[in-house]
């Protein structure tokens, strides 16, 4: 057997593991296919980033298909109407693509996370996208600019604890507070393969987090955590349940 079968092995039987202790009703032939999905996701994510990198906008555009867009225009909370929306991006399917997506889609857009774990040609499309110059976030968003930001549902890195499938996790706080300032709804957004024919993907827009005036950071923090959970429960195959 080769290194990269024991490996595949290996990261299927944590999947499987990991998938037991969250999603214990999960029927067994299902797990172990989404367990299998699961374990071939690094390898996909990387192929679908090669291909993307070979396709121009608009062939990217026509692999595409766009699932709750309408979520990024009709979102609004009080005094935000027009404004720019805070688009969330978090380790789930495609992560790389959602962000390159952003940038296709989502204009003017504002990038205000890391750009370390991003794949050289989407880091400059995403330099690209920035507005010159870059006004503060604020001022970003009550201008119309989306405002894209990366967060993981266990940084590590805030105050806020909750529940995360089988454990306790301390997320990001970073798109609570951001939202919070501007005003902003948070549109959490997702990228998985559509299936047949290969290489076409699902570009979801999720329902706008919209928060109110008396909503504590915590609060609106666990919302997206919630939507990501519900998302990861029906899609189990495009988490990284290994590397978790």
């Amino acid at each position: 057997m080769t290194d990269l079968a024991v490996r595949r092995r290996r990261r299927r039987r944590l999947s499987e593991a990991a998938m037991l202790r969250a999603l214990p009703d999960l029927p067994r032939r299902m797990r172990r296919r989404a367990a299998i999905g699961a374990s071939r996701l690094p390898r996909r994510l990387r192929r679908a980033v090669a291909a993307a990198r070979r396709h121009t906008d608009a062939g990217l555009c026509r692999r595409w298909q766009l699932d709750g867009w309408e979520n990024l225009h009709t979102s609004s909370a009080e005094g935000t109407l027009g404004y720019g929306r805070l688009l969330l991006v978090t380790p789930f399917g495609y992560w790389p693509l959602t962000l390159l997506a952003a940038a296709l889609y989502c204009r003017p857009l504002m990038f205000a996370g890391d750009l370390t774990a991003v794949p050289g040609f989407i880091r400059q499309r995403l330099a690209a996208a920035r507005p010159d110059p870059v006004p503060p976030i604020t001022l970003a968003s009550r201008t119309g600019t989306h405002v894209l930001v990366t967060a993981d549902p266990d940084a590590g890195d805030g105050s806020t604890r909750t529940r995360f499938l089988d454990r306790v996790a301390s997320p990001s706080e970073r798109p609570a507070q951001l939202s919070l300032a501007t005003n902003s709804p948070i549109v959490p957004l997702y990228v998985w393969p559509r299936g047949r024919p290969a290489g076409e993907l699902v570009i979801r827009a999720g329902e706008a987090i919209v928060p109110s005036s008396s909503e504590s950071v915590s609060d609106l923090t666990i919302r997206w955590v919630r939507d990501l959970e519900a998302m990861i429960l029906a899609h189990p195959a495009f988490w990284p349940w290994s590397e978790r």
